[in-house]
């Protein structure tokens, strides 16, 4: 995404229109295992904090995922019962590997879903461990 913004940047800079057509296609391939994509969002969540401490009136903007309007039940459970849950019992982190390795084994159109639950997860443990209200683990 970061080369893109600069490429545009050039582009319009060279006096290039852009614009933005729906029927365009994007592919992206990813080079790194599950491991590294949740260790990667953790630190996210951790960064989210520390530009939030830099920039206080900007802080709430950077650890704030939106919500769909009616957020569904697994997401609200991903989102703000199982952080806390993991803050009281660590092990709840290698469960959701554990849900993650499962899922995998089964691939399907629910894999994606899980991906993006449990890199939220991972996302608002860096926040909590970041706030110091988590434990870190070494995982």
């Amino acid at each position: 995404a970061a080369n893109g913004v600069g490429l545009a940047a050039t582009q319009i800079g060279l006096g290039v229109r852009l614009r933005i057509s729906p029927a365009a296609k994007s592919h992206q391939h990813y080079e790194k295992d599950f491991r590294r994509a949740a260790t990667d969002s953790r630190a996210r969540g951790i960064s989210a904090v520390t530009f939030g401490r830099l920039h206080p009136d900007q802080a709430e903007r950077f650890t704030t995922l939106a919500d769909p309007p009616r957020p569904s039940r697994a997401r609200r459970f991903f989102r703000y019962a199982l952080p806390r849950l993991t803050a009281i019992r660590p092990v709840v982190t290698s469960l959701v590997g554990w849900l993650v390795d499962r899922a995998e084994r089964r691939p399907g159109p629910r894999l994606s879903f899980v991906y993006e639950m449990v890199l939220e997860y991972y996302f608002l443990l860096g926040i909590r461990e970041a706030r110091g209200l988590a434990r870190p683990s070494g995982d």
